[in-house]
């Protein structure tokens, strides 16, 4: 019976999901000309709508989709909340018009026509909406009879002295980070780094892996959580808002994995995080330059909100066919190291199409791409370039991301590789809102293999011990 009526609530929220987006599609097509604060309360709406069927289907509030919807509320839908609290508030609008809620002014200027700005509010709402769907399916077709017998091969007494060795390599690599954000600013993290870095990033993913094997069991995870949160929190420190929040919210997944965690103690999390992130963000060289003119605690929230929504403007740009994607670029989104092979066999390629968010930068500024600057990346824009470049398929995409994701978490709770696989791009994935499929296949694809590495050496050590 309880199955029986798990599955009616997911029929009427995806009834309403759909019915939702129906109407969001009559607004567009029917409305001679939308304004600016109408599509920031339908995108308020489609939120709201997701978190209350989330609510309503007793998703655990400590999921991966709820942390999900606060990095797309903050990078994606930043603009549209911005409008909606300031005109609730009766407060100062960073924008007056349609145009300017959708136009991007940094590094290049961008102006989408009405059409653009019509897809790009009809993509975002879409994505979100027909992922949640797909998250909400896959609980339906999940079996908790799928028991691993992989849990006790791992040797924590091991792997713990592993992750203090990884940990200390981290946190030596973040102080030099610090020291130089101190020395030359912000941008010269940027400045100095080189296209796909291999051993940097393949070390930091084999820390997420340990990471993951160390915390699985509940005896075992507060010490690590700890360190981890002090390397999140450093992370910060450098001005990157991208490691210091996800850090942060992978934390608390941790966290909630081994504790009851109401919603009084994930509001206080939530907006701790939330804080830290704009203290940082004001202290940070990258607040010089974002106007913000504000006093008030509310109005600097309200502004923040505004200005890290730029991601949404970065998707219009992205989508707005000025620029090329070339095959390696997309490549490299999904396998490692791809592009550096596919230089073996080409001549004259471009360093910047290393990847999809260079290739924007570059097309968008090639003199400030060169002096570090970038624009990012988003998983909305990427799903829409990459497949087909319409809207009904990238939400058949996202529709699948979103069912991927709900899978991988409901299987992680009982197999302690699908565990420290998801962990070790947890961050990524709460990031994807602010970048795209290279910081998840790749590292997926590392992270797995470093696992069936150190299981299979696990499993030596227990047979040689048996001899």
């Amino acid at each position: 019976m309880d199955n029986l009526n798990n599955n009616y609530k997911i029929i009427i929220s995806m009834l309403f999901s759909i019915s939702y987006y129906a109407i969001l599609c009559a607004y567009v097509n029917f409305t001679p000309n939308i304004d600016f604060k109408s599509v920031s309360y339908f995108s308020f709406g489609s939120i709201l709508l997701v978190i209350s069927q989330l609510i309503f289907n007793r998703v655990k509030i400590t999921s991966i989709f709820y942390i999900f919807i606060l990095t797309y509320i903050i990078f994606v839908f930043g603009r549209f909340f911005s409008v909606v609290f300031s005109d609730l508030l009766s407060l100062p609008m960073r924008v007056d018009n349609l145009k300017s809620l959708f136009s991007l002014l940094f590094m290049v200027n961008y102006q989408p026509t009405y059409e653009k700005i019509t897809t790009i509010f009809l993509l975002t709402n879409g994505f979100v909406l027909f992922l949640f769907i797909g998250f909400l399916l896959s609980s339906t077709l999940y079996d908790k009879s799928e028991e691993s017998n992989n849990n006790d091969i791992f040797d924590i007494a091991i792997l713990k002295w592993a992750f203090y060795i990884l940990f200390i390599f981290n946190f030596i690599k973040i102080l030099k980070m610090i020291w130089l954000t101190y020395q030359q600013g912000y941008m010269a993290l940027y400045a100095s780094q080189s296209t796909g870095s291999f051993s940097i990033g393949t070390v930091h993913i084999l820390f997420m892996v340990v990471f993951g094997l160390v915390t699985y069991k509940k005896s075992d995870y507060k010490s690590f959580l700890i360190l981890f949160v002090i390397y999140s929190l450093l992370c910060g420190l450098t001005g990157a808002r991208g490691g210091l929040v996800t850090g942060l919210l992978t934390s608390i997944y941790v966290y909630s994995k081994h504790n009851k965690v109401d919603v009084f103690k994930l509001i206080v999390m939530l907006v701790s995080t939330v804080l830290f992130m704009v203290l940082i963000f004001n202290l940070s060289s990258r607040a010089e330059t974002s106007s913000v003119s504000s006093h008030g605690f509310i109005e600097k929230i309200i502004d923040f909100l505004y200005i890290q929504g730029n991601t949404l403007s970065i998707i219009g740009y992205s989508i707005s066919g000025k620029v090329d994607y070339p095959p390696q670029a997309i490549y490299q989104a999904f396998l490692p190291l791809a592009f550096r092979i596919y230089i073996l066999f080409h001549s004259n390629v471009e360093f910047y199409t290393a990847n999809i968010s260079a290739v924007t930068a570059y097309t968008a500024n090639p003199e400030q791409y060169l002096a570090g600057y970038g624009l990012g990346s988003s998983i909305v824009s990427e799903t829409f370039n990459i497949f087909a470049k319409t809207i009904t398929t990238s939400l058949f995409i996202s529709f699948f991301l979103g069912f991927f994701m709900g899978k991988a978490e409901a299987i992680s709770k009982y197999n302690i590789i699908y565990w420290a696989a998801l962990l070790s791009i947890i961050p990524n994935i709460l990031f994807l809102s602010r970048s795209g499929y290279n910081d998840i296949f790749p590292a997926l694809i590392y992270a797995v293999v470093f696992l069936y590495i150190i299981r299979f050496l696990f499993l030596l050590k227990n047979v040689i011990k048996k001899e």
